[in-house]
């Protein structure tokens, strides 16, 4: 067995039998020859036992040679035909409560059961050393050559994690996710011995470390007979491997897919969120959800947990979802989204205010919830008099708060419903809807012509906007129907106004008053087209009725054309500008959105000018 090429181990490795410090090369008294050794250049700590290997090690090897010669994500879409391997590692929204924890007090992370990486390379954004344990030699291998690909700090490890060799309080942070059962099922489904194997964990935490783990309850059946599988029996078990507090958290819709984390015992603030954020899409739908929320069902029905378990007793309070922002607030729930992570605080059981962070695993995401933030500051101390009774407004920006050693942008919540949600078969009401329509595209012209009042723009936004066509990643056709419309657009001297930049249904609110409530204001533009913004609108309502019965939604994909065709001619855009229209959204699209290269060409099948779903009858 050749030497190690991995070391020196930014952590220290010790026999978890004798503690004696592990070298490539020395024995301990509890083995006859040394347990350190070498797979491919991850370190490999072996006891008397072989380590193991798990799912198809044919394709798992296929992609480690490919990756050798390529990405690793060209490596995995050649070696998995079914693209099941990329689409779980890359979704957009994975184990996002990790977000929110207290990145400012922990440096030293331990994942266990690392796989392919799905954890641990969003962790290595935040902490300042990861180590990866894995079992399988193969999976080590593949984030090692992940980690050097991407410049990430992660350091697989092949060991058992029953047995960690690492000194007692090595981690700020331990990961565990997925069953006990897991980490060895070759010591049976004793669930002392799963104790034993949570105890030697925490004794790797340092005295102020978190533990956390994401795992699948109990839903109808028992799925592992003598394991604890109920939130009440995993939180008692942690607390008895050493724990001096565990907090248990509902995930929505599961611990690989976090996009709503709430505090499991707090059913009302659960409900009000799912039916804020997430609303069933039909009515089927809306029947299930009564029933998995009832409150007598959802202890049984709940499927996947969080816990999160601190060492010390009193860190949880370090966390958004640990602590009160005010004395007043009862509780507070977060919610994922593929570039954010928000915290919704909670005054009895009505939300207050919702806080607003950029994940840093997404480019670019801090600086646009930063920038956001200060477009809605600027609007709010230009226009402070009268803008809040306005058809249209931004929601109210209250501050910045340091949380968990990130920045989070405080505003007002907005208590209403979201655009989309009212498009869907299971809340759709034509004279509720149609009037909504209509109120956006006859007032939106008029508040970006008000919010161009006093702003500062660039003294050329025409070639500004040239340059960002040029200099942006898209294809060529794009670009150039982009640029040609932009040549016709400066010559026919088209308007520019300050636009919301991303009017999209998802960042318009509904309050009860009819008042319309513009959020995420990341793309705001001082100078652009309004008609691209009415445009972009109008894809998305087309879009999200989909589901909708024929004829509501041959009805509503009338109103939307003829109404906007409408407010486009009162804006100065007959039929042939459709055409230069589309090209603007299509290319401010791909730019806003950081559309891969390879992916662009669905993104123009799916908008195309011609389409079921276009808002602007073609020439």
């Amino acid at each position: 067995m050749k030497k190690s090429e991995a070391l020196p181990f930014p952590v220290a490795l010790v026999c978890p039998n004798c503690q004696v410090a592990l070298t490539d090369h020395n024995s301990c008294a509890c083995e006859d020859s040394p347990i350190l050794g070498d797979h491919n250049g991850v370190p490999r700590v072996m006891y008397a036992q072989q380590n193991r290997t798990y799912g198809n090690c044919s394709k798992l090897a296929q992609i480690i040679e490919l990756s050798r010669h390529m990405p690793w994500r060209s490596a995995v879409r050649e070696a998995d035909e079914d693209g099941s391997i990329l689409a779980r590692l890359t979704k957009p929204i994975r184990a996002d409560f990790l977000h929110a924890l207290p990145w400012d007090n922990i440096g030293t992370v331990l994942v266990i059961g690392a796989g392919m990486g799905f954890i641990a390379a969003d962790i290595a954004m935040y902490a300042e050393t990861v180590i990866a344990l894995e079992a399988d030699p193969q999976c080590a291998e593949f984030i090692q050559i992940r980690a050097a690909q991407e410049g990430i700090n992660i350091r697989p490890l092949i060991a058992d994690a029953a047995r960690p060799p690492f000194p007692q309080e090595s981690f700020d942070l331990i990961t565990i996710s997925g069953r006990l059962s897991d980490i060895n099922p070759a010591r049976g489904g004793q669930r002392y011995t799963r104790l034993l194997t949570l105890r030697s964990l925490v004794d790797c935490l340092k005295a102020t470390g978190y533990l956390y783990f994401g795992t699948g309850a109990k839903a109808g059946r028992i799925h592992w007979p003598r394991l604890a599988n109920t939130a009440r029996q995993y939180r008692a078990l942690l607390l008895k491997a050493g724990l001096r507090s565990v907090l248990a958290l509902g995930v929505d819709p599961g611990y690989e897919e976090q996009r709503i984390v709430y505090d499991i015992n707090d059913r009302r603030a659960k409900r009000y969120i799912l039916e804020r954020f997430n609303p069933p899409v039909s009515r089927l739908g809306r029947l299930r959800r009564v029933v998995t929320e009832n409150r007598l069902l959802c202890g049984n029905l709940q499927r996947d947990i969080l816990f999160l378990g601190s060492k010390s007793g009193c860190a949880l309070a370090d966390i958004p979802l640990g602590r009160s922002s005010g004395s007043d607030v009862r509780t507070a729930i977060q919610l994922n989204t593929t570039t954010k992570t928000l915290v919704v605080s909670f005054n009895g059981d009505m939300p207050t205010e919702i806080l607003e962070g950029g994940k840093r695993t997404v480019p670019m995401a801090e600086p646009r919830c930063a920038r956001a933030f200060e477009v809605v500051e600027m609007l709010s101390r230009l226009h402070s008099d009268g803008a809040t009774d306005w058809p249209i407004r931004w929601p109210i920006p209250m501050g910045r708060r340091q949380m968990s050693g990130r920045d989070f942008y405080r505003y007002q919540f907005v208590n209403g419903a979201e655009f989309h949600t009212l498009v869907l078969p299971s809340s759709f009401n034509l004279n509720i809807v149609l009037p909504l329509i209509d109120l956006l595209f006859e007032n939106y012209p008029t508040f970006c012509r008000k919010l161009s009042g006093g702003l500062a723009r660039s003294p050329d936004p025409w070639d500004a906007w040239r340059q960002t066509f040029k200099s942006a990643l898209l294809r060529e056709d794009v670009r150039s129907n982009a640029l040609e419309a932009l040549d016709v657009a400066q010559h026919n001297q088209w308007p520019l106004t300050a636009v919301h930049g991303d009017l999209s249904t998802c960042n318009i609110m509904i309050m009860r008053s009819g008042q319309l409530v513009l959020v995420d204001w990341e793309h705001y533009s001082p100078a652009f087209l309004i008609g691209v913004d009415l445009v972009r609108f109008g894809f998305d309502v087309l879009s999200e009725c989909a589901y909708l019965p024929r004829r509501q939604r041959n009805v509503l994909v009338h109103h939307v054309r003829d109404t906007l065709s409408k407010v486009l001619r009162n804006e100065g855009f007959d039929e042939a500008d459709h055409r230069r229209l589309h090209a603007f959204y299509l290319a401010h699209q791909i730019i806003s959105t950081r559309t891969a290269l390879i992916a662009q060409q669905n993104l123009m099948l799916r908008y195309r000018l011609e389409s079921d779903r276009s808002p602007l009858p073609s020439e």
